[in-house]
C-alpha cells in the first residue's frame, strides 16, 4: 500500500510541475533580435543583441592577440576591420588549464582579448561613458 501512495504522490507531483511549465510557456520572450543594435566603435561597426530592457554586444576585440611578435608584451592596439561585425557570441576564453577547457569544450584560444558590453537600451540622453 506504501508503494502505490508513492507512486500517486510521484504522479501527481509530476502533473503539478508540468502545469506549472506549460503555464509559463506561453509569456512573451525577451531573448532578444539582432535586427538593429549596429554601434560604431574606434575599431568599425558592431551589430549586436537588442531586447526590451538592455542591448548586448559580446565578443568585441580591445586589443590585438598575444601571438607570434605579441606574445609577452603589453597589448597592442586592434586592427581596424572593414564592414560590420556581427557581436552576438562572446569571444574565445583565454587558455588557463587546457586539459580542463579540452574536456568540457570550452571555447579557448590565445585570441582571447574581448569584450561582452551589457548597456540599457537605445536612447537619445548622454551616458556617462
Amino acid at each position: 500500500m506504501a508503494l502505490t501512495s508513492l507512486r500517486r504522490l510521484l504522479a501527481l507531483t509530476c502533473c503539478v510541475l508540468l502545469a506549472a511549465g506549460c503555464a509559463r510557456g506561453g509569456g512573451e520572450s525577451d531573448a532578444g533580435s539582432t535586427n538593429g543594435g549596429v554601434v560604431r566603435t574606434a575599431a568599425g561597426l558592431v551589430r549586436g543583441v537588442t531586447a526590451t530592457d538592455y542591448r548586448f554586444f559580446a565578443g568585441i576585440p580591445y586589443a590585438a592577440p598575444p601571438v607570434g611578435p605579441l606574445r609577452w608584451q603589453p597589448p597592442a592596439p586592434v586592427q581596424p576591420w572593414a564592414g560590420l561585425r556581427d557581436a552576438i557570441r562572446p569571444g574565445a576564453r583565454c587558455i588557463q588549464d587546457s586539459e580542463t577547457d579540452v574536456e568540457r569544450g570550452h571555447n579557448t584560444s590565445e585570441d582571447c582579448l574581448t569584450l561582452n558590453v551589457w548597456t540599457p537600451p537605445a536612447s537619445k540622453e548622454a551616458r556617462p561613458v
